[in-house]
């Protein structure tokens, strides 16, 4: 019986990239609202001050390509599991793939 270390692996990978791209989505709401709010509490003519809602951006950015990279640590992982036929419900990653790039998609 042959370990499953790149079948497992791929499951991790694709599982954290799923966590990390809906940490990204809530950062990207985050940021929509604060600009929402205040866009509506703006004033004109007053001075420059550092928006909150940038910095949720691009945490929410940042966030979004580590995710990212743990996808495609994750399709190596599963290619090479395929590749060297180790057993397992190969489904179950392909639908984690499958909802991690629906979850891309929401961004």
């Amino acid at each position: 019986m042959k370990p499953k270390y790149f079948y497992v692996s791929s499951i991790l990978f694709f599982c954290l990239a799923f966590a990390s791209h809906l940490g990204a989505r809530q950062q990207f709401v985050e940021a929509q609202h604060l600009r929402a709010e205040s866009l509506s509490s703006s004033k004109r003519g007053t001075e420059y001050v550092a928006n909150p809602a940038n910095r949720l951006s691009k945490r929410g950015r940042l966030i979004n390509k580590i995710g990212y990279v743990f996808t495609v640590c994750g399709v190596a992982c599963l290619t090479s599991a395929m590749i060297r036929r180790e057993r397992g419900l190969y489904y179950i990653p392909i639908g984690l793939l499958a909802l991690d790039m629906c979850m891309v998609m929401l961004l």
